[in-house]
């Protein structure tokens, strides 16, 4: 591809030539492409507009930022990404006391899927959920983390899908053991 390249550079402006002056006879008989400086010129621009072109390909566009923490998140310990809110309707959490039974929570905001993901996998650590597993399916990110006797399950979808600004986050808490953390077995 560089070979195709850099001989259409040397060879730019033969072509575009007119007639008149696009072929001069050899002594050989021969006929041979025109080398005006002129189209040397054009070349030689080209060439340099192609390699800013291809270095500014190769740099890529510009990292987005990295989401950040908003100060309305619904438990202490589980972080929601800034400019995200409930959905009420789709969420729901039972509590007695201070200990959480179930939770279900749905956010809403705009991003992209792979940021709020790694906003979940930078933020649930300082809170000292451990990580477990993430994945993606098909445009669907997955997230598990366990603290102490429960488990974190987080979904980021596209509820709208492909091509919409709209992510949604399903956060699950629950009893990793799969009863109730709320309330204690008796002892025998």
């Amino acid at each position: 591809m560089c070979g195709l390249t850099v001989d259409f550079i040397r060879n730019w402006g033969g072509p575009t030539m007119s007639n008149h002056n696009r072929h001069q006879a050899s002594g050989d008989g021969s006929r041979r492409i025109s080398r005006h400086p002129i189209h040397r010129g054009l070349g030689l621009v080209f060439l340099m507009g192609w390699i800013v072109w291809v270095i500014g390909c190769q740099s890529g566009a510009a990292k987005p930022l990295p989401l950040m923490m908003s100060d309305k998140s619904y438990f202490s310990d589980v972080p929601m990404p800034q400019g995200f809110h409930i959905i009420e309707q789709a969420s729901e959490d039972c509590l007695t006391g201070k200990r959480r039974v179930y939770v279900r929570h749905v956010y809403e905001g705009k991003g992209d899927g792979f940021r709020v993901r790694a906003f979940y996998e930078e933020y649930m650590p300082q809170y000292q959920w451990q990580y477990v597993t993430g994945g993606n399916v098909e445009g669907v990110q997955s997230l598990k983390f366990i603290k102490g006797s429960e488990s974190c399950n987080i979904t980021i979808t596209r509820p709208s899908g492909f091509g919409s600004s709209v992510v949604r986050v399903q956060v699950m808490i629950m009893p990793e053991d799969g009863g109730s953390p709320g309330f204690e077995a008796p002892k025998k």
